[in-house]
């Protein structure tokens, strides 16, 4: 669809590892179809990966090298997620990024102080005899749910089935899921405009559905009307311009830490049947023709 005579393009591949298979043959295609006309731009963990090997040598290339620290051991991406999302924002803005330092500043104060406040609370929610989970959020952070459903579920082996959506999206049928085994969470807009929306549904499930939890994450403190929330994670005030969704992450990814606990896997590598791996496996690259 995209690699059309006379279009340039620019692919950005994201990789913790370097090394999926699919990855790599996605760079080659690109550069087959696209011949001269596209660029690269390498967002990768690992300094020994196949992706920042080829990167050198590569024509029309950007390797960003992330610091080894971000290159996750365990099964599931926590650090890497969120440092390939900011390192995406940044370079989105590189005209201004300068101007931006504060931001990043405080989205890192941020997250460094709701991490300290929060963590035990997180694993009281975690200890909740639950088997499903909803991540709900609006624009960007509606992103963030699908990760956040991602780290919640990989954490469990699936012994947790997580969903996500957009709040509006929720209400057509896919709230059917909420049943007395649910977690919530919702991720909740820093826009007064949005949030009269998310609260419309927040109401309406808290009237209609029991559940096992109910979370929601703010920028501040937040309450609706009627409601009673299990635990309000309340990231902080500040100025973190485009960059705000990033923090919401690490409440699933401290969800996902302790339910693994709970469930008695290990969180570092909970796939007991070994269905997942770190790195993807068994993907075949098939030759393709127009």
């Amino acid at each position: 669809s995209w690699f059309t005579p006379g279009r340039n393009v620019l692919l950005v591949s994201f990789a913790r590892s370097g090394n999926s298979p699919e990855s790599l043959g996605a760079i080659k295609l690109a550069d087959r179809l696209g011949g001269e006309r596209v660029a690269h731009i390498f967002i990768t963990c690992n300094a020994e990966g196949r992706l920042a090997r080829i990167a050198a040598a590569h024509r029309d290339s950007l390797l960003l090298l992330l610091p080894a620290e971000t290159d996750d051991r365990s099964l599931a991406m926590t650090s890497s997620f969120s440092t390939m999302l900011l390192t995406a924002l940044l370079v989105s803005r590189i005209d201004r990024i300068g101007g931006d330092a504060a931001a990043v500043e405080c989205l890192a104060n941020q997250t460094a102080r709701a991490l300290e406040t929060y963590d035990s609370r997180i694993a009281a929610v975690a200890r909740r005899n639950f088997s499903r989970a909803v991540f709900l959020g609006s624009g960007a952070l509606k992103g963030i749910a699908e990760e956040s459903h991602l780290k919640l579920q990989e954490l469990t082996d699936g012994g947790v089935m997580c969903g996500f959506d957009s709040f509006l999206g929720f209400r057509h049928g896919p709230k059917a899921v909420v049943k007395e085994d649910s977690l919530l969470v919702y991720l909740v807009s820093r826009d007064p405009a949005v949030r009269r929306y998310e609260e419309d549904l927040i109401r309406q499930i808290d009237a209609n559905n029991r559940t096992a939890a109910v979370v929601a994450v703010s920028a501040e403190p937040y309450a609706v009307g009627g409601v009673s929330f299990d635990l309000n994670v309340v990231l902080g005030g500040g100025d973190t311009g485009v960059y705000g969704c990033i923090p919401y992450v690490f409440t699933a990814q401290l969800l996902g830490y302790y339910k693994s606990l709970d469930r008695g896997l290990n969180p570092d590598s909970p796939s007991v049947s070994g269905n997942i791996h770190r790195v993807v496996e068994g993907v075949t690259i098939y030759p393709y023709e127009r």
